[in-house]
């Protein structure tokens, strides 16, 4: 083995014809976790973690449909250990050349580099303090429930603000407000069902979709169930300032995104004008 291909520390596989492994240089098996002797002669797709099998395939089988001589992608590691490691795999076609043949294939960790846009891509989409799914996310979301005719019909919003929410920050300070807030937010999440979406939406505003809504007084319920939970349990420095919500709900009647979070927010202002620390249904707009 040259020295060069033994001593690298990229992952070298060379493949024949038929896209059987050939040749493994050590840092083959220290990525793939596979002892350097046991990947020669198994066929490339089964070197790879089973869920990614039929990437491998699709991989050789779109570089030898295609003239483009190279393809790539990122696959997991074939065998199971504590930490799944994901792998960039470029695969050269060879074949035309005499002395290669069939295809080299070149491994590199990128573990390290797909955790941390696993993480850009969370903060991204959460919000910092609360861990609630972000405003820009949240509307991401709402598009595409209401573009879908499956369940658009079904879709209930709730839109919360909590009430007077500046004199809990000038009388208790910006620590207390924010730990207000997360608690509002996990009171929310707990006032709705799994799979529903809970997002903070700016400031002291949340937002709930919630998906297979039966009725609108089943929206108004989950509405209702926040509403006492804060009363309840949102009370700031004992019972020296005690934090309530207002909610507006709204049904999906055929609105897009846009007019389904304005009907929510008009329901809001209505529970506003009606005293707070209550929740109002949108009205039933008419055809």
């Amino acid at each position: 083995m040259d020295p060069l291909v033994r001593e690298s520390p990229d992952g070298l596989l060379a493949l024949d014809d038929e896209g059987i492994v050939r040749f493994a240089n050590p840092a083959a098996g220290r990525l793939m976790g596979w002892p350097v002797g046991t990947l020669t002669y198994r066929p490339f797709d089964s070197v790879f973690h089973r869920d990614d099998k039929f990437l491998a395939v699709d991989l050789l089988e779109d570089l030898v449909a295609s003239a483009a001589g190279q393809v790539q992608a990122t696959l997991r590691a074939g065998r199971d250990t504590e930490r799944v490691r994901v792998l960039d795999v470029v695969v050269r076609d060879t074949r035309a050349d005499p002395t290669l043949g069939g295809f080299i294939v070149t491994i590199r960790d990128a573990t390290v580099r797909t955790e941390r846009e696993r993480d850009l891509r969370h903060r991204i989409a959460h919000d910092q303090l609360t861990g609630a799914v972000s405003r820009g996310e949240f509307l991401e979301r709402v598009d595409a429930a209401v573009a879908d005719p499956r369940g658009a019909h079904r879709l209930g919003l709730l839109f919360v603000d909590v009430d007077h929410f500046k004199l809990v920050n000038d009388q208790f300070g910006h620590h207390v407000g924010d730990q207000t807030l997360i608690s509002v937010c996990r009171l929310l999440e707990r006032s709705v069902r799994d799979g529903d979406i809970v997002a903070r939406f700016g400031g002291d505003e949340f937002v709930a979709l919630l998906r297979n809504v039966p009725s609108p007084e089943e929206l108004l319920e989950a509405g209702s169930r926040l509403v006492d939970q804060v009363r309840l349990h949102g009370q700031v420095d004992q019972e020296v300032l005690a934090v309530t919500v207002s909610v507006g709900a709204a049904m999906n009647e055929g609105d897009d995104a846009a007019s389904l979070l304005r009907r929510a927010d008009h329901a809001l202002l209505d529970a506003k004008r009606r005293g707070r620390d209550r929740v109002a249904a949108a009205p039933v707009e008419a055809d």
